[in-house]
């Protein structure tokens, strides 16, 4: 499935947005915000490769004439610690990030980010790689989720209505 990709050349309407927050604070807090990202970026960009090059050694493990199942395993470990890996160092330039601003700073911040998916129009430019999830739910599937839910609410108490 061809990835739809926005057109980067040319600020899209929540990046100017963004960029009259950012260009906002003072310089010292710009300097420590892109000294965070940068050393965010220098570590995740290495794992979004790997994350890459994973899908093709899945396809070759899948498509053997034996199935190895230990080398499946092997491979989910070595993806469940990259995604822990990954998540922990995005979670760490967060924190990092919220430290430099203020309250009423990473308050401005998230409705803006909020904004944007409120506007159909910026909503419709960011994109998911893969459709994970159908459009429109289909038996057996459907079923399933409705009896998941509902035992679900269940077992929280929580009625109909």
């Amino acid at each position: 499935m061809a990835r739809s990709t926005p057109d980067l050349t040319a600020p899209s309407k929540d990046a100017r947005s963004f960029d009259r927050w950012f260009f906002a604070l003072p310089r010292k807090q710009q300097d420590k915000l892109r000294a965070i990202v940068k050393g965010a970026l220098k570590d995740i960009l290495p794992m979004r490769d790997k994350a890459q090059a994973a899908r093709a050694r899945a396809r070759e493990l899948l498509t053997q004439d034996k199935v190895d199942r230990a080398e499946i395993e092997k491979f989910r470990s070595e993806q469940a610690a990259l995604a822990d890996s990954f998540s922990k160092r995005v979670a760490q330039a967060l924190g990092d990030a919220a430290e430099v601003l203020t309250p009423e700073q990473r308050r401005k911040l998230a409705d803006r980010i909020v904004a944007v998916f409120d506007d159909p129009e910026q909503s419709a430019l960011h994109t998911e790689e893969y459709p994970y999830y159908p459009k429109q739910w289909f038996s057996p599937y459907i079923d399933r989720r409705r009896t998941v839910g509902f035992a679900l609410y269940r077992l929280l108490g929580i009625g109909k209505g």
